[in-house]
């Protein structure tokens, strides 16, 4: 390859591939959510008080905390969905250990699959 074959090439506009995005959610997953919002909006307004009542509980139920995870088709088994104020479901989704031993949520791991 010559010099003149180098600079034609360098010269020359390149052509770039056009990329499509990656979807944030999936199509299965978006109508999941779009259930599950409702769901949830109707469980809140049958449970609205907070069920896990740890100290420094604010009372109002504003969240649903899923006991047993919200993954493998997990996300809509409202038998699974506790109502939480916002403080106590923070403490339930940090501390998932004491959570378990405590009844506010189940080992994943000993689910059936």
């Amino acid at each position: 390859m010559g010099i003149e074959e180098i600079r034609r090439l360098k010269a020359e506009p390149k052509k770039l591939k056009v990329k499509t995005p990656l979807k944030k959610v999936s199509d299965k997953r978006q109508k999941e959510l779009t259930q599950y919002s409702k769901l949830s909006k109707a469980f809140l307004a049958l449970h609205p008080l907070c069920e896990i009542k740890l100290p420094g509980c604010t009372v109002q139920a504003t969240e649903v905390h899923h006991g047993a995870g919200r993954e493998n088709g997990r996300l809509l088994k409202v038998e699974d969905f506790v109502a939480g104020c916002h403080h106590c479901h923070m403490i339930v989704t940090e501390k998932s250990k004491e959570a378990i031993e405590q009844g506010h949520s189940y080992s994943r791991l000993k689910l059936n699959r």
